[in-house]
């Protein structure tokens, strides 16, 4: 059985994805439907509100034995940079250069599991309800969130692993992103979420069908 690992913090955790959950929880439901049942994979999200990519680099060694098996089809998707990139009173929560080491720890442990990584860009935030944010009273920005996505796209770039631009693809169909926000204006809400499983799955379904050289056809 192919498997599938998704970590990350809020929005890969899901949240405000309504009844139909979030990106990964849909990506779940329509690797399910997969017509053949050969080609059924497991979907384990471990991602959790403001998890950090250097949790997640801590505990992937383990997670990928825990989960990935023996199957030469495991796919890693890693949403990674809206906890680390808000700033507290105290600074950033996660600084670009551990931010940069975790992220190659994330890739290297992936190389040593077999695991084919994904990295899936993060989704721009509005401003205008992101500052001042929840009891930590943090501040989240687009140039913060730009500035972290950007160090995974390269690392993804120079080590020729997979990343979608989820701000691009956004913003190709929205330019007005409003409508794509929930109302705190830091997370997804349902279309939002909807959004970023449509741009994530068919590049999962091709990459797991290059892992196991047989094709997934989706109903």
């Amino acid at each position: 059985m192919a498997r599938i690992l998704v970590d990350g913090s809020s929005t890969a955790y899901g949240l405000w994805g309504g009844e139909s959950g979030g990106w990964a929880d849909r990506l779940k439901m329509s690797i399910m439907c997969a017509a053949d049942r050969r080609q059924f994979a497991s979907v384990v999200n471990l991602a959790a509100p403001l998890r950090t990519v250097v949790e997640i680099a801590d505990e992937l060694p383990l997670n990928a034995r825990t989960y990935g098996g023996n199957n030469p089809a495991k796919v890693g998707l890693f949403m990674l940079g809206m906890s680390e990139s808000r700033r507290l009173a105290s600074g950033l929560v996660v600084p670009p250069r551990e931010f940069a080491q975790a992220v190659e720890r994330i890739g290297s442990s992936c190389r040593a599991a077999d695991f084919a990584p994904i990295f899936v860009g993060m989704p721009p935030v509005d401003e205008s309800r992101t500052f001042d944010f929840g009891k930590e009273r943090a501040c989240y920005t687009n140039d913060e969130r730009a500035r972290y996505d950007g160090i995974v796209k390269d690392y993804a770039a120079a080590n020729g692993f997979t990343y979608v631009d989820i701000a691009a693809e956004l913003a190709s169909q929205f330019p007005d992103p409003s409508s794509l926000f929930d109302e705190d204006g830091l997370h997804m809400n349902s279309l939002g979420h909807a959004v970023i499983h449509d741009a994530v799955l068919p590049i999962v379904v091709v990459r797991l069908h290059d892992l196991k050289h047989t094709p997934m056809v989706l109903v």
